[in-house]
């Protein structure tokens, strides 16, 4: 259509012949026509004379445009090449109190930017409680920014915060032109971080909601425990949100007072800047921060239990009573790796992948979700088998055994493979790892994860395509017996994570809701109920716990494990709880508490800090 056509139509709409429908039941009684196809009952009007003046109308003030989104973008050139460009970003700041990556755009040519932060502070990680603290502050700063998130959506701009086990991550993606402005908002209400009494109660009571509904559901509390176990500086979902309880809003201003003074930034610029608007960046966030100088030996490091060449097993009591899914999350860990050893399992979950569906799934039927999937545990690699399974059909007991015999199975699968198959598999996998990044984001993502890791292996992708090539089917087949095989094998670490349902195939008492009330509302200073173990049969009652408010859906004891973790055929769930024990009871059972988990954890050694390089 031409533009004389566009205006031609445009200088017809006028308020003289314009048409106003409304539609209301409340017409009904005064319609007196009615449409002839679908016998919609309607009232024709002319528009008063009163409304038809212009000069007699008078707007109401609340009715206006609005003011000028600031974070619209009006310069979309590229910028100039610069004798900075390389292949792979390069560091270009290089502090006590930051780190600065930087890599300027050249295969996408979009005026567009990546401008992503982790801002590492050695006080997130001191303990369950300064976790929560952090899971807080991250989304009363959302809540803070919500009129801002608006204009930036509008404006096509993105952000988001992460919080990890080191501290914070913050992305930032957009057009390059107004990008700055958006992390000096964001900056300046970290810098000047508050939050109302009434704001602190509302969003406090969200995050346990949320926690809540996190480890309620049977495969999440599944990954939160493992992740417990093997990371050194982890808790779980129910540790954090029993702190939030009796946590008070001074507490939460001193620990954000502190995250900032004792933090290292390290940050990464991919896109449509220059060396100087990535150093203007990064500026805004240190000077934001004010955070001190750092020594190395102070900035947080991921290490990875050690676990024992053995069978061990974690069990944990689903927290909804009426929930009948159990998860069996059978983790088998590697160790450190290198490039090969880490292509070499790759390939294996990848060979594994269908024959464990079609098995455990298709074929014993034992659940709706059935996987296995390769973990890299900040650089100790491993493999899981999961199962969601229901105890009204099968006991997790069962499902481990079933698991077992898939194992046994994929053994002589592998022993009686043909060189064509294999061949089959290892292509697929180098033609994935050969595919070229789909957009900027994808790209500087990549890019970032190297950097969050503190790899720095840019070119990872062509090293891994380059072991790929070399390897071969007895490599495959002898990490699987070295690691995953039968029990017997000299290596192999598992870790049986369980989460068992309520249903006729799982034994048990359940618990009252109001067990976990009282857990969860309590301050977890003192959780110890007795020193004993799963061998031990010596009964203590806890000391009793004053209930609270509490409108959460009926619950079951909070933590139970079997610990020295063998399972046995007549394995016990052991109840983290706080409950007194019928004296008159048949059989002896040791109360443990969440602290248990640990001890289990601290008896074990743990990885030297590892990269996969």
């Amino acid at each position: 259509m031409c533009k004389f056509s566009i205006e031609s139509v445009i200088h017809k709409l006028l308020p003289s012949n314009c048409n106003i429908m409304v539609l209301s039941p409340s017409f009904e009684a005064q319609a007196d026509r009615e449409e002839y196809w679908y016998k919609t009952k309607y009232l024709v009007k002319e528009v008063p004379q009163s409304l038809r003046d212009p000069t007699a109308f008078r707007p109401r003030r609340q009715l206006h445009l609005p003011p000028p989104n600031d974070f619209i973008a009006s310069d979309f050139s590229l910028k100039d090449p610069n004798t900075l460009y390389t292949k792979e970003p390069k560091l270009i700041l290089n502090t006590s109190r930051s780190k600065l990556w930087y890599k300027q755009d050249r295969k996408f040519k979009v005026p567009k930017v990546c401008v992503y932060f982790h801002i590492l502070s050695p006080v997130v990680s001191t303990s369950a409680k300064s976790q929560a603290l952090l899971d807080l502050f991250l989304d009363i700063l959302s809540h803070n920014l919500v009129e801002v998130a608006y204009n930036a959506y509008v404006a096509q701009l993105e952000y988001e915060f992460k919080a990890t086990n080191e501290g914070i991550i913050i992305k930032l993606r957009g057009f390059s032109h107004k990008l700055h402005k958006l992390m000096e908002i964001i900056m300046d209400r970290i810098d000047e971080f508050d939050v109302s009494d009434q704001d602190f109660h509302t969003l406090n009571e969200q995050l346990k909601k949320n926690y809540y509904n996190s480890f309620i559901k049977p495969e999440k509390l599944a990954r939160d425990v493992r992740l417990m176990l093997l990371e050194n500086k982890s808790w779980t979902k129910v540790h954090k949100r029993a702190f939030l309880a009796n946590l008070r809003k001074v507490d939460l201003m001193n620990f954000v007072s502190e995250f900032k003074r004792m933090s290292h930034i390290e940050g990464y610029v991919h896109g449509n800047y220059t060396v100087e608007e990535a150093l203007n960046m990064e500026s805004c966030v240190r000077n934001r921060l004010r955070n001190d100088a750092l020594p190395q030996a102070m900035l947080p490091v991921e290490r990875v239990t050690q676990l024992p060449v053995d069978d061990s097993v974690v069990r944990v009591k689903s927290f909804h009573e009426g929930d009948t899914n159990s998860t069996v999350m059978n983790y088998f860990q590697v160790g450190p790796a290198d490039i090969s050893k880490f292509v070499t399992l790759e390939l294996l979950n990848a060979i594994m992948e269908e024959p464990c569906f079609d098995i455990l799934r298709t074929k014993e039927q034992l659940g709706y979700s059935v996987f296995s999937d390769m973990k890299n545990t900040s650089g100790i690699i491993g493999l899981t088998v999961t199962v969601s399974t229901q105890a009204s059909k099968f006991s997790v007991k069962l499902v481990d055994e079933k698991i077992e015999e898939f194992l046994l199975e994929m053994a002589d699968r592998l022993d009686d493979m043909a060189a064509k198959e294999f061949n089959t598999h290892r292509d697929s996998l180098i033609a994935v790892k050969r595919c070229d990044d789909s957009s900027l984001q994808e790209a500087a993502d990549r890019l970032f994860t190297e950097i969050r890791d503190k790899t720095y292996l840019f070119d990872r992708l062509d090293k891994e395509v380059e072991e790929l090539e070399k390897l071969d089917l007895e490599e495959v087949v002898s990490l699987f017996h070295s690691t995953l095989g039968t029990a017997e094998a000299n290596l192999r670490k598992k870790l049986s994570v369980q989460v068992v349902g309520f249903g006729e195939k799982e034994t048990g008492v359940p618990v009252k809701a109001e067990t976990f009330s009282a857990f969860s509302q309590s301050t977890p200073v003192d959780l110890s109920l007795c020193q004993g173990l799963a061998t031990d049969c010596t009964v203590k009652s806890s000391p009793s716990s004053e209930s609270s408010n509490s409108s959460d859906t009926p619950v079951t004891a909070p933590l139970a494990t079997t610990v020295p973790l063998t399972a046995t055929e007549d394995t016990e769930l052991y109840d983290f709880t706080h409950l007194e024990i019928d004296p008159a009871a048949e059989g002896c059972r040791s109360f443990l508490t969440v602290d248990d988990l640990h001890k289990f954890k601290c008896g074990l050694s743990l990885h030297p800090v590892s990269k996969i390089l």
